[in-house]
Protein backbone atom coordinates (compact mmCIF):
# COMPACT_ATOMS: atom_id res chain seq x y z
CA UNK A 1 0.00 0.00 0.00
CA UNK A 2 1.31 3.38 -1.19
CA UNK A 3 2.46 5.92 1.79
CA UNK A 4 0.17 8.79 1.20
CA UNK A 5 1.54 12.11 1.73
CA UNK A 6 -0.70 13.12 4.66
CA UNK A 7 1.27 10.10 6.86
CA UNK A 8 4.12 11.72 5.60
CA UNK A 9 3.28 14.82 7.53
CA UNK A 10 2.42 12.55 10.47
CA UNK A 11 5.50 10.76 10.76
CA UNK A 12 7.68 14.10 10.52
CA UNK A 13 5.37 15.89 12.90
CA UNK A 14 5.91 12.89 15.63
CA UNK A 15 9.36 12.97 14.73
CA UNK A 16 9.97 16.76 14.96
CA UNK A 17 7.53 16.78 18.64
CA UNK A 18 10.27 14.80 20.21
CA UNK A 19 13.27 16.29 18.96
CA UNK A 20 12.12 19.50 19.90
CA UNK A 21 11.01 18.23 23.41
CA UNK A 22 14.70 17.27 23.43
CA UNK A 23 15.59 20.38 22.55
CA UNK A 24 13.41 22.33 24.95
CA UNK A 25 14.84 20.25 27.76
CA UNK A 26 18.35 20.62 27.03
CA UNK A 27 18.26 24.58 25.92
CA UNK A 28 17.92 24.55 30.04
CA UNK A 29 20.95 23.04 30.71
CA UNK A 30 23.97 25.82 30.42
CA UNK A 31 26.79 24.25 29.21
CA UNK A 32 28.80 23.63 26.06
CA UNK A 33 27.99 20.32 25.92
CA UNK A 34 24.04 21.00 26.16
CA UNK A 35 24.75 23.25 23.33
CA UNK A 36 26.55 20.67 21.53
CA UNK A 37 23.36 18.12 21.41
CA UNK A 38 21.00 20.65 20.35
CA UNK A 39 23.29 21.52 17.34
CA UNK A 40 23.28 17.21 16.72
CA UNK A 41 19.57 17.26 17.03
CA UNK A 42 18.95 20.38 14.64
CA UNK A 43 21.24 18.53 12.15
CA UNK A 44 19.18 15.12 12.88
CA UNK A 45 16.08 16.91 12.16
CA UNK A 46 17.40 18.67 8.86
CA UNK A 47 18.15 14.96 7.78
CA UNK A 48 14.81 13.60 8.72
CA UNK A 49 13.29 16.47 6.76
CA UNK A 50 15.09 15.31 3.75
CA UNK A 51 14.98 11.51 4.45
CA UNK A 52 11.19 11.68 4.70
CA UNK A 53 10.91 14.16 1.28
CA UNK A 54 13.07 11.50 -0.73
CA UNK A 55 10.40 8.61 0.81
CA UNK A 56 7.55 10.19 -0.82
CA UNK A 57 9.29 10.07 -4.21
CA UNK A 58 10.04 6.29 -3.57
CA UNK A 59 6.48 5.43 -1.63
CA UNK A 60 5.09 3.68 -4.96
CA UNK A 61 8.86 1.46 -5.10
CA UNK A 62 8.91 -1.88 -3.90
CA UNK A 63 9.55 -2.54 -0.32
CA UNK A 64 12.64 -5.00 -1.56
CA UNK A 65 12.49 -7.64 1.20
CA UNK A 66 11.58 -10.69 1.07
CA UNK A 67 8.74 -12.20 3.11
CA UNK A 68 7.42 -8.79 3.89
CA UNK A 69 5.91 -7.45 0.47
CA UNK A 70 2.78 -9.38 1.48
CA UNK A 71 2.67 -7.00 4.80
CA UNK A 72 3.79 -4.01 3.68
CA UNK A 73 0.65 -2.14 4.82
CA UNK A 74 1.96 -3.23 8.87
CA UNK A 75 5.47 -1.59 8.53
CA UNK A 76 4.80 1.79 10.31
CA UNK A 77 7.24 4.56 9.17
CA UNK A 78 6.60 6.83 11.85
CA UNK A 79 7.08 3.99 14.37
CA UNK A 80 10.18 3.36 12.73
CA UNK A 81 11.94 6.94 12.82
CA UNK A 82 10.67 7.26 16.80
CA UNK A 83 12.29 3.81 17.16
CA UNK A 84 15.60 5.35 15.73
CA UNK A 85 15.27 8.74 17.93
CA UNK A 86 14.79 6.49 21.19
CA UNK A 87 18.48 4.94 20.51
CA UNK A 88 19.80 8.64 19.56
CA UNK A 89 18.42 9.80 22.98
CA UNK A 90 19.93 6.25 24.89
CA UNK A 91 22.73 6.58 23.38
CA UNK A 92 23.51 10.52 24.57
CA UNK A 93 22.00 9.04 28.00
CA UNK A 94 19.03 11.66 27.12
CA UNK A 95 16.58 8.12 28.35
CA UNK A 96 17.53 4.69 29.49
CA UNK A 97 18.60 2.17 27.03
CA UNK A 98 15.50 0.02 28.75
CA UNK A 99 13.32 2.69 27.16
CA UNK A 100 14.08 2.43 23.90
CA UNK A 101 14.38 -1.20 24.01
CA UNK A 102 10.99 -1.47 25.19
CA UNK A 103 9.66 0.78 22.49
CA UNK A 104 11.02 -1.26 20.12
CA UNK A 105 9.75 -4.71 22.03
CA UNK A 106 6.00 -3.24 22.73
CA UNK A 107 5.18 -0.37 19.96
CA UNK A 108 7.06 -1.40 17.44
CA UNK A 109 7.77 -4.59 17.48
CA UNK A 110 7.16 -5.56 13.67
CA UNK A 111 9.43 -3.02 12.57
CA UNK A 112 11.79 -3.99 14.92
CA UNK A 113 11.66 -7.51 13.63
CA UNK A 114 12.17 -5.84 9.86
CA UNK A 115 14.70 -3.67 10.37
CA UNK A 116 17.36 -4.92 13.67
CA UNK A 117 19.97 -5.53 11.30
CA UNK A 118 17.87 -7.13 8.73
CA UNK A 119 18.87 -9.98 10.24
CA UNK A 120 17.27 -11.28 13.58
CA UNK A 121 14.68 -13.53 14.60
CA UNK A 122 13.23 -15.66 17.22
CA UNK A 123 11.92 -19.57 17.22
CA UNK A 124 12.75 -22.37 18.26
CA UNK A 125 13.93 -23.37 14.39
CA UNK A 126 15.97 -20.35 13.81
CA UNK A 127 13.18 -18.25 12.43
CA UNK A 128 13.51 -16.29 9.60
CA UNK A 129 16.71 -16.65 7.35
CA UNK A 130 18.63 -13.37 6.51
CA UNK A 131 17.40 -11.98 3.16
CA UNK A 132 20.20 -12.40 1.01
CA UNK A 133 20.43 -9.32 -0.54
CA UNK A 134 20.36 -7.28 2.62
CA UNK A 135 22.84 -8.64 5.17
CA UNK A 136 24.28 -11.66 3.68
CA UNK A 137 25.53 -9.89 0.66
CA UNK A 138 28.53 -8.53 3.31
CA UNK A 139 28.64 -11.71 4.80
CA UNK A 140 29.07 -13.51 1.14
CA UNK A 141 31.82 -11.58 -0.06
CA UNK A 142 33.76 -11.52 3.36
CA UNK A 143 33.47 -14.90 3.52
CA UNK A 144 35.07 -15.68 -0.61
CA UNK A 145 37.42 -12.11 0.25
CA UNK A 146 39.10 -14.21 2.37
CA UNK A 147 39.64 -17.93 0.75
CA UNK A 148 42.75 -17.74 -1.31
CA UNK A 149 41.24 -20.06 -3.96
CA UNK A 150 38.39 -18.35 -4.46
CA UNK A 151 40.28 -15.07 -4.70
CA UNK A 152 41.84 -16.95 -8.55
CA UNK A 153 39.98 -16.67 -11.51
CA UNK A 154 38.26 -20.51 -10.74
CA UNK A 155 35.84 -21.75 -12.82
CA UNK A 156 32.56 -21.25 -10.49
CA UNK A 157 29.30 -22.93 -10.42
CA UNK A 158 27.08 -20.55 -8.07
CA UNK A 159 23.59 -21.31 -6.85
CA UNK A 160 23.00 -25.09 -7.11
CA UNK A 161 20.42 -26.92 -6.04
CA UNK A 162 21.74 -30.72 -6.15
CA UNK A 163 24.70 -33.12 -7.18
CA UNK A 164 26.28 -32.05 -10.50
CA UNK A 165 28.91 -34.08 -12.29
CA UNK A 166 31.83 -32.41 -14.08
CA UNK A 167 34.47 -33.98 -16.59
CA UNK A 168 38.08 -34.07 -15.34
CA UNK A 169 40.99 -34.44 -18.05
CA UNK A 170 43.50 -37.07 -17.00
CA UNK A 171 45.99 -36.95 -19.73
CA UNK A 172 46.66 -35.61 -23.38
CA UNK A 173 45.37 -36.91 -26.82
CA UNK A 174 47.58 -37.14 -29.73
CA UNK A 175 47.76 -35.18 -32.90
CA UNK A 176 49.51 -36.59 -36.30
CA UNK A 177 50.40 -35.48 -39.73
CA UNK A 178 49.00 -37.68 -41.96
CA UNK A 179 48.93 -38.20 -46.19
CA UNK A 180 46.17 -37.65 -48.59
CA UNK A 181 44.05 -40.58 -47.94
CA UNK A 182 45.85 -41.67 -44.37
CA UNK A 183 43.87 -41.89 -41.42
CA UNK A 184 45.13 -40.61 -37.88
CA UNK A 185 46.24 -43.10 -35.59
CA UNK A 186 43.26 -43.54 -32.42
CA UNK A 187 43.85 -41.94 -29.20
CA UNK A 188 42.05 -42.87 -25.85
CA UNK A 189 40.11 -40.31 -24.52
CA UNK A 190 41.20 -39.89 -20.97
CA UNK A 191 37.99 -38.12 -19.55
CA UNK A 192 36.35 -39.29 -16.14
CA UNK A 193 33.37 -37.90 -14.49
CA UNK A 194 33.58 -36.17 -10.82
CA UNK A 195 30.62 -35.49 -8.64
CA UNK A 196 30.78 -31.95 -7.05
CA UNK A 197 28.31 -32.29 -3.91
CA UNK A 198 27.54 -30.33 -1.27
CA UNK A 199 29.88 -29.80 1.87
CA UNK A 200 28.33 -28.11 4.63
CA UNK A 201 30.52 -25.84 6.98
CA UNK A 202 28.90 -24.52 10.47
CA UNK A 203 29.75 -22.29 13.01
CA UNK A 204 27.50 -22.34 16.08
CA UNK A 205 27.79 -19.52 19.04
CA UNK A 206 26.60 -18.78 22.78
CA UNK A 207 25.87 -15.24 23.28
CA UNK A 208 24.57 -14.09 26.64
CA UNK A 209 21.17 -11.90 26.50
CA UNK A 210 23.50 -9.72 29.32
CA UNK A 211 26.01 -9.20 26.71
CA UNK A 212 23.84 -8.15 24.13
CA UNK A 213 21.86 -5.50 26.06
CA UNK A 214 24.81 -3.98 27.94
CA UNK A 215 26.64 -3.65 24.82
CA UNK A 216 23.49 -2.41 22.81
CA UNK A 217 23.71 -5.02 20.63
CA UNK A 218 27.16 -4.69 19.10
CA UNK A 219 28.22 -7.80 20.03
CA UNK A 220 25.86 -8.97 17.95
CA UNK A 221 27.73 -7.61 14.58
CA UNK A 222 31.11 -8.68 16.49
CA UNK A 223 29.98 -11.92 16.50
CA UNK A 224 28.73 -12.55 13.16
CA UNK A 225 31.65 -10.76 11.58
CA UNK A 226 34.46 -13.66 13.41
CA UNK A 227 31.69 -16.26 12.64
CA UNK A 228 32.48 -15.36 8.88
CA UNK A 229 36.11 -14.99 9.22
CA UNK A 230 36.15 -18.47 10.82
CA UNK A 231 34.14 -19.76 8.17
CA UNK A 232 36.25 -18.54 5.25
CA UNK A 233 39.17 -20.39 6.90
CA UNK A 234 37.75 -23.36 7.39
CA UNK A 235 36.53 -22.82 3.24
CA UNK A 236 40.24 -22.49 2.71
CA UNK A 237 41.14 -25.33 4.24
CA UNK A 238 38.66 -27.45 2.19
CA UNK A 239 39.40 -26.28 -1.22
CA UNK A 240 43.37 -26.47 -0.46
CA UNK A 241 43.81 -29.34 1.63
CA UNK A 242 40.51 -31.19 1.87
CA UNK A 243 40.53 -34.71 1.60
CA UNK A 244 37.98 -35.46 -0.76
CA UNK A 245 35.30 -37.39 1.73
CA UNK A 246 31.87 -37.19 2.53
CA UNK A 247 32.38 -34.05 4.42
CA UNK A 248 35.43 -32.34 2.87
CA UNK A 249 35.82 -31.19 -0.67
CA UNK A 250 38.85 -32.61 -2.72
CA UNK A 251 41.62 -29.74 -2.51
CA UNK A 252 44.41 -28.84 -4.84
CA UNK A 253 47.14 -30.31 -3.03
CA UNK A 254 45.40 -34.23 -3.54
CA UNK A 255 46.31 -33.88 -7.10
CA UNK A 256 49.77 -33.02 -6.08
CA UNK A 257 51.23 -36.67 -6.96
CA UNK A 258 49.58 -35.65 -11.03
CA UNK A 259 50.74 -31.81 -11.44
CA UNK A 260 53.49 -31.09 -13.44
CA UNK A 261 56.98 -30.90 -12.96
CA UNK A 262 56.79 -31.74 -9.05
CA UNK A 263 60.28 -31.69 -7.15
CA UNK A 264 61.97 -30.29 -3.99
CA UNK A 265 63.70 -27.23 -4.55
CA UNK A 266 66.34 -28.40 -1.77
CA UNK A 267 67.25 -31.35 0.04
CA UNK A 268 66.28 -30.00 3.61
CA UNK A 269 64.29 -27.26 2.15
CA UNK A 270 65.49 -23.31 1.54
CA UNK A 271 64.20 -19.95 1.32
CA UNK A 272 61.58 -19.42 -1.79
CA UNK A 273 62.89 -16.68 -4.39
CA UNK A 274 61.20 -15.67 -7.94
CA UNK A 275 62.62 -17.88 -9.94
CA UNK A 276 61.44 -20.30 -8.51
CA UNK A 277 57.94 -19.41 -9.60
CA UNK A 278 59.78 -18.88 -12.72
CA UNK A 279 60.96 -22.39 -12.87
CA UNK A 280 57.22 -23.52 -12.11
CA UNK A 281 56.06 -21.53 -15.46
CA UNK A 282 58.70 -22.64 -17.16
CA UNK A 283 58.11 -26.20 -16.10
CA UNK A 284 54.22 -26.02 -17.77
CA UNK A 285 55.84 -24.60 -20.59
CA UNK A 286 57.85 -27.55 -21.45
CA UNK A 287 54.89 -29.84 -20.73
CA UNK A 288 52.91 -27.74 -23.06
CA UNK A 289 50.79 -26.59 -20.42
CA UNK A 290 50.92 -22.78 -20.38
CA UNK A 291 48.46 -21.04 -22.55
CA UNK A 292 48.29 -16.93 -23.18
CA UNK A 293 45.27 -16.35 -20.72
CA UNK A 294 45.23 -14.23 -17.48
CA UNK A 295 44.08 -17.05 -15.48
CA UNK A 296 47.41 -18.39 -13.97
CA UNK A 297 48.24 -17.77 -10.24
CA UNK A 298 50.35 -19.09 -7.27
CA UNK A 299 49.29 -20.07 -3.93
CA UNK A 300 51.73 -20.43 -1.10
CA UNK A 301 51.79 -20.55 2.71
CA UNK A 302 52.29 -16.60 4.02
CA UNK A 303 55.88 -16.76 5.35
CA UNK A 304 57.01 -18.59 2.20
CA UNK A 305 55.67 -15.51 0.22
CA UNK A 306 57.21 -12.92 2.93
CA UNK A 307 60.50 -14.54 2.90
CA UNK A 308 60.85 -14.27 -0.89
CA UNK A 309 59.49 -10.22 -0.67
CA UNK A 310 62.24 -9.92 1.81
CA UNK A 311 64.91 -10.76 -0.68
CA UNK A 312 66.69 -7.73 -1.42
CA UNK A 313 68.46 -7.43 -4.65
CA UNK A 314 67.54 -4.95 -7.25
CA UNK A 315 67.02 -7.61 -10.45
CA UNK A 316 64.31 -9.77 -7.85
CA UNK A 317 66.63 -12.79 -8.39
CA UNK A 318 68.42 -15.04 -6.16
CA UNK A 319 70.83 -15.25 -9.08
CA UNK A 320 72.29 -11.57 -8.18
CA UNK A 321 74.85 -12.45 -5.88
CA UNK A 322 75.90 -15.29 -8.31
CA UNK A 323 76.35 -12.91 -11.45
CA UNK A 324 77.85 -10.16 -8.91
CA UNK A 325 75.06 -7.91 -9.67
CA UNK A 326 74.97 -4.32 -8.55
CA UNK A 327 72.73 -4.83 -5.39
CA UNK A 328 70.13 -2.21 -3.60
CA UNK A 329 69.96 -3.75 0.31
CA UNK A 330 67.87 -1.09 1.30
CA UNK A 331 64.69 -2.07 -1.60
CA UNK A 332 62.45 -4.84 -1.22
CA UNK A 333 60.73 -6.85 -3.39
CA UNK A 334 57.56 -5.66 -4.97
CA UNK A 335 54.22 -8.35 -4.85
CA UNK A 336 53.73 -6.45 -7.55
CA UNK A 337 56.30 -5.97 -9.74
CA UNK A 338 56.14 -9.91 -9.71
CA UNK A 339 53.33 -10.88 -10.49
CA UNK A 340 53.52 -8.27 -14.10
CA UNK A 341 56.79 -9.68 -14.18
CA UNK A 342 55.71 -13.42 -14.03
CA UNK A 343 51.79 -13.12 -15.37
CA UNK A 344 50.16 -14.31 -12.33
CA UNK A 345 48.65 -13.32 -9.82
CA UNK A 346 50.03 -14.49 -5.78
CA UNK A 347 47.21 -15.18 -2.97
CA UNK A 348 48.46 -16.83 0.38
CA UNK A 349 46.88 -19.44 2.76
CA UNK A 350 47.92 -20.63 6.18
CA UNK A 351 45.86 -23.75 5.20
CA UNK A 352 48.88 -25.19 3.24
CA UNK A 353 49.82 -27.82 5.57
CA UNK A 354 53.76 -27.77 6.49
CA UNK A 355 55.90 -30.49 4.78
CA UNK A 356 58.53 -32.40 6.18
CA UNK A 357 62.29 -32.11 3.73
CA UNK A 358 65.53 -33.76 4.92
CA UNK A 359 66.47 -32.16 7.93
CA UNK A 360 63.63 -29.42 7.93
CA UNK A 361 60.32 -30.18 9.44
CA UNK A 362 58.92 -26.84 8.78
CA UNK A 363 58.62 -26.72 4.88
CA UNK A 364 55.56 -26.45 2.81
CA UNK A 365 54.42 -26.56 -0.97
CA UNK A 366 53.80 -23.48 -3.51
CA UNK A 367 51.38 -24.47 -6.34
CA UNK A 368 51.44 -22.78 -9.35
CA UNK A 369 48.78 -23.05 -12.27
CA UNK A 370 45.81 -22.12 -14.75
CA UNK A 371 43.41 -21.84 -11.94
CA UNK A 372 40.21 -22.07 -14.63
CA UNK A 373 40.73 -25.72 -14.75
CA UNK A 374 40.08 -25.62 -10.70
CA UNK A 375 35.94 -26.00 -10.11
CA UNK A 376 34.31 -24.10 -6.87
CA UNK A 377 30.59 -24.82 -6.76
CA UNK A 378 28.58 -23.46 -3.82
CA UNK A 379 25.27 -24.56 -3.04
CA UNK A 380 24.43 -22.30 -0.18
CA UNK A 381 25.17 -19.10 0.57
CA UNK A 382 26.38 -18.12 4.19
CA UNK A 383 22.82 -18.10 6.20
CA UNK A 384 22.68 -17.20 9.79
CA UNK A 385 19.44 -18.46 12.08
CA UNK A 386 19.48 -16.69 15.98
CA UNK A 387 17.00 -18.47 18.22
CA UNK A 388 16.65 -17.43 22.01
CA UNK A 389 14.46 -20.82 22.85
CA UNK A 390 16.39 -23.53 21.10
CA UNK A 391 18.24 -26.87 22.96
CA UNK A 392 21.59 -27.84 21.49
CA UNK A 393 22.85 -31.28 21.30
CA UNK A 394 24.51 -30.70 25.13
CA UNK A 395 20.99 -30.24 26.10
CA UNK A 396 21.66 -26.67 26.91
CA UNK A 397 18.51 -24.29 26.70
CA UNK A 398 18.75 -20.78 25.06
CA UNK A 399 15.49 -19.80 26.76
CA UNK A 400 16.80 -21.56 30.54
CA UNK A 401 20.26 -20.02 30.39
CA UNK A 402 19.38 -16.51 28.80
CA UNK A 403 21.79 -16.81 26.26
CA UNK A 404 21.11 -16.19 22.52
CA UNK A 405 22.11 -18.88 20.29
CA UNK A 406 23.42 -18.08 17.08
CA UNK A 407 24.63 -20.81 14.19
CA UNK A 408 25.65 -19.82 10.21
CA UNK A 409 26.07 -22.60 7.53
CA UNK A 410 27.41 -22.11 3.98
CA UNK A 411 28.15 -25.24 1.33
CA UNK A 412 30.06 -25.50 -1.36
CA UNK A 413 32.45 -27.83 -2.75
CA UNK A 414 35.63 -28.35 -5.47
CA UNK A 415 37.87 -29.83 -7.59
CA UNK A 416 40.74 -29.94 -10.04
CA UNK A 417 39.84 -30.38 -13.79
CA UNK A 418 42.80 -30.71 -14.90
CA UNK A 419 45.96 -31.61 -12.59
CA UNK A 420 48.58 -31.06 -15.68
CA UNK A 421 47.74 -27.54 -15.88
CA UNK A 422 49.61 -27.11 -12.07
CA UNK A 423 52.98 -27.65 -10.82
CA UNK A 424 53.54 -28.11 -7.45
CA UNK A 425 57.31 -27.62 -5.58
CA UNK A 426 57.94 -29.00 -2.16
CA UNK A 427 60.48 -27.39 0.27
CA UNK A 428 59.60 -24.09 0.73
CA UNK A 429 60.66 -23.09 3.82
CA UNK A 430 58.51 -21.09 6.75
CA UNK A 431 60.70 -20.67 9.55
CA UNK A 432 62.49 -17.50 9.14
CA UNK A 433 65.73 -19.13 10.63
CA UNK A 434 66.37 -21.66 9.05
CA UNK A 435 66.36 -18.95 5.35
Amino acid sequence: MPIEKEELKTMLGDFKTKVEDAIALKTKEVSDSSAKEIKDLNDKLVIAEKALKELQEQSKKSFGLPGVELEKEKFNWSKYFVGLFKNYQASISAIDASAAKNYWDTEAAFESKVCKDYSSSDGSSGGVLVPPQIYQGDVIDTVYANVAIQKMPVMRFTGLKGDMPIPVDQGNLTAYHVGETEAPAKTESTFKLEWVRPKKIGVYVRVSERLLYQTNNAIEMIVKTKMTLDAAVKMSYGLTAGKGSESEPKGILQDYSRMTGTKTISTNGRRWSIDDLAAQKMALASANELRDSATYGTIMHPNVLWGMLRERTEMYSSQAAAKQAFKLPQILIDQASIQNALKLSIEATTQIPLSTCGTSSTCSKVITGDWSKFAVATFRDPIFRISREATDSTGRSALLNDEVFMVMFLEYDGLCTRPSSFCGFDGAETLESNW
